[in-house]
């Protein structure tokens, strides 16, 4: 699981063990919200001209866009609110630094009109965060994907790899639509099919994606390439496991490590997805080792030896735990 999987899988639409978790779950969400709608006078802003060229991470536009409110993004456009400000100091909340307000619709999965709206109002359809990523990459529904081709985002076959991690198939299908090769991996790091297995443990979709990029020609066996400054994060994250131990090591620096050369197969062991994992075998992905020299089979057992682990711990609580309680319990 990552950090912010959370935001992909929302109380109202993400899935509950306990269905019935989910309504007793909403209404301590509305709850909440409700008692920060009590506060909102303490903004004290002077005047709707001042609201709109608040230059804070919140502002009012991203206010409106969260809340899907078009007809505020319009007035706030009228009293020239800036559509194309790259966020900051959000990434607690998965809006991460320079990305923009239109990633934000679709990240936050607005409904379609919010993004056609803010592009009618000026927001870039092809601007780019720092790591060049573009909207479309962000989509989150095959609205998502319509909205900004109607409105002239480029295609890029990268975008495959966004809707692979956080979406589902329609949305694969709308992008394959559009002619985006499932097999291209061009200038990015890796493929959608390392895409959909990365992020696989926190998407349900994850099985009936990598089906359909398989039945789309995608590469089972594609490398991971990463290169410029990102395979010097890898390189370090090398020489982190290789002090530490790679049981030792957190999440991120584990897979950084990992990313060199692995196949959609390799990730699929690494995170630990026995259903995607036969899906990859079925298709004829071959064990090929990552740069390190890992096999699918040697992350595959590292996750479990990992799991063993912390079993281990827990169970070795449980004992301690139990000799401390026990002189009580037969004093009693």
């Amino acid at each position: 699981m990552f950090p912010l999987d959370w935001q992909h899988n929302s109380i109202v639409d993400g899935s509950f063990t306990v269905e019935s978790d989910r309504a007793i779950v909403v209404q301590l969400g509305e709850t909440a919200v409700e008692s920060k709608i009590q506060h909102l006078q303490d903004f004290q802003f002077t005047s709707l001209e001042e609201a709109a060229a608040d230059a804070s991470s919140m502002n009012a536009v991203m206010c409106a866009i969260l809340s899907g409110d078009t007809g505020m993004l319009t007035l706030l456009a009228e009293s020239r609110a800036d559509m194309n400000r790259p966020m900051y100091g959000l990434s607690d909340l998965g809006f991460y630094d320079t990305q923009t307000l239109l990633m934000a619709a679709t990240k936050s999965r607005q409904d379609p009109a919010v993004l056609t709206r803010l592009v009618e109002l000026r927001a870039d359809p092809n601007g780019r965060a720092r790591t060049g990523l573009s909207s479309l990459y962000m989509c989150r529904s095959p609205g998502h994907v319509r909205a900004l081709l109607e409105q002239r985002a480029d295609v890029a076959h990268s975008a495959l790899n966004g809707a692979a991690s956080f979406a589902g198939p329609d949305t694969i299908r709308e992008l394959l639509k559009h002619r985006c090769d499932p097999s291209d991996i061009g200038t990015g790091r890796y493929g959608p099919l390392h895409a959909v297995a990365l992020f696989s443990r926190s998407n349900r979709h994850a099985v009936e994606t990598a089906r359909l990029l398989l039945e789309n020609r995608a590469n089972v066996n594609a490398r991971s390439t990463p290169h410029g400054e990102f395979l010097w994060e890898c390189r370090k994250a090398r020489v982190q496991v290789a002090v530490l131990g790679f049981a030792n090591s957190n999440m991120m620096t584990r897979l950084r490590a990992s990313m060199p050369g692995i196949t959609p197969l390799g990730y699929a062991a690494l995170v630990g997805h026995g259903q995607l994992t036969k899906l990859f075998l079925d298709y004829g992905a071959d064990p090929t080792p990552n740069e390190r020299g890992d096999t699918p089979e040697t992350l595959a057992r590292r996750k479990l030896w990992r799991l063993i682990c912390q079993f281990w711990m827990f169970e070795d609580k449980i004992r301690s735990s139990a000799a401390f309680l026990a002189p009580r319990v037969a004093s009693v």
